[in-house]
C-alpha cells in the first residue's frame, strides 16, 4: 500500500507542476474546489500532448477558459469533448 501511495503522490505532484506551468486556470479551479481532480487529469493528458494543443490553450475563444466552461459535464462526456477538440485542432493544422 505504501508503494501505491508514493506513486499516487508522485502522480499528484506531476499533475500540479503541469497545471501550474501550462493550465493556470485549471490549477486555480482545482484549488478552489470547482473542478474534480479527474477532470484536471483529463485536461492535462489531452491538451498537453502537442505544441499545437499547448498554443491553443492560450486562445481567448477556444482555449483553457472555453474548455473549463465544459467541466460541468461528467468525466466521460468531458473526456469525449476534449478528445473532439484535440481531433479538430489536428485537422486544422
Amino acid at each position: 500500500a505504501e508503494r501505491s501511495s508514493k506513486a499516487a503522490a508522485g502522480s499528484d505532484l506531476k499533475l500540479a507542476r503541469l497545471l501550474a506551468v501550462h493550465l493556470p486556470r485549471t490549477s486555480q479551479a482545482l484549488r478552489d474546489g470547482g473542478l474534480p481532480v479527474a477532470h484536471a487529469r483529463a485536461l492535462s493528458r489531452t491538451c498537453l500532448r502537442t505544441e499545437a494543443m499547448r498554443v491553443m490553450l492560450t486562445d481567448p475563444d477556444r482555449g483553457e477558459a472555453f474548455l473549463l466552461d465544459q467541466a460541468g459535464l461528467g468525466l466521460e462526456d468531458f473526456t469525449r469533448f476534449l478528445n473532439a477538440c484535440s481531433v479538430n485542432l489536428a485537422h486544422r493544422n
